[in-house]
């Protein structure tokens, strides 16, 4: 999907009929990897067993975000399906009543792995993102966003990589904690602003 959005990006500077059937390829191979409950699986579906394939949060969050920036690009009412379905599942799959997210949907092994900071950071920014099409899911990002600084936050000012069964991971990872996390708040804020002038 990242490939498919950086072609779509380069054909808005300059309509290469290769470039665009490429796109439409990798979206149409994307659309038949979706699960018929909206998920997809990390690896290919007809060439990994379950038994050695996943279903994780953040990574459902990039194919949702990037088939939706695609999606901006050419409108075709196939691949906004796609998105709606896959953000469906997402919402009932990943989110939880307390507003927390899951990690993984299906793993075949147990992980421990309550809550990840990449996880949560990423939903907060495809919900924020996805609130073009979806204006319910802005809100749902701001109450994921208060639910990740009131659990996840140090009072140093950084976050945990993840809540374990067992303990919180601690470290500050810049890749997978701090890095995402400013980024997905300082888009929500936009969103937030965006909507408070309009």
């Amino acid at each position: 999907s990242y490939a498919a959005w950086i072609l779509v990006n380069n054909l808005k500077i300059h309509n290469d009929p290769i470039k665009k059937d490429l796109v439409n390829k990798i979206v149409n191979y994307i659309i038949s990897q979706q699960n018929e409950d909206g998920s997809w699986f990390y690896f290919d579906k007809d060439q990994r067993d379950n038994t050695d394939n996943f279903i994780d949060n953040f990574h459902t969050c990039f194919v949702l975000e990037n088939l939706f920036l695609i999606w901006k690009w050419n409108k075709d009412e196939r691949l906004k399906k796609s998105i709606e379905k896959g953000f469906k599942f997402f919402k009932k799959s990943f989110i939880n009543n307390d507003f927390s997210v899951r990690y993984y949907y299906y793993y075949p092994n147990p992980t421990g792995i309550k809550v990840d900071i990449r996880s949560c950071a990423e939903t907060i920014f495809c919900c924020a993102l996805l609130s073009e099409i979806f204006p319910e899911s802005l809100e749902l990002s701001t109450k994921i966003a208060e639910w990740t600084i009131n659990n996840m936050l140090d009072s140093d000012g950084y976050y945990y990589f993840r809540i374990y069964r067992t303990h919180k991971h601690r470290m500050p990872y810049m890749r997978w904690g701090q890095a995402p996390m400013f980024n997905a708040l300082t888009y929500l804020s936009l969103k937030l602003k965006e909507r408070n002038n309009g």
